[in-house]
């Protein structure tokens, strides 16, 4: 049994547009490029870090035989 990792797309999405919704809300501005974080290198990495982390929460384990 080989075990491969695949994504699911749609609790990703979802996840995605949740976190919009709230930073949208708390900025009070539905413009990314306005947010705090987006406007200096280190909010960029953290961002990408928040999304590695959002990626991974969405992948699940599939079981495939070998033959």
């Amino acid at each position: 049994m080989k075990k491969v990792q695949a994504i699911n797309l749609l609790e990703f999405l979802s996840k995605n547009f949740f976190w919009y919704a709230i930073v949208s809300l708390i900025t009070g501005s539905f413009d990314p490029r306005t947010w705090w974080f987006t406007q200096f290198f280190w909010g960029g990495v953290l961002f990408t870090i928040f999304e590695f982390v959002l990626l991974g929460s969405c992948l699940k384990e599939i079981e495939e035989d070998g033959n």
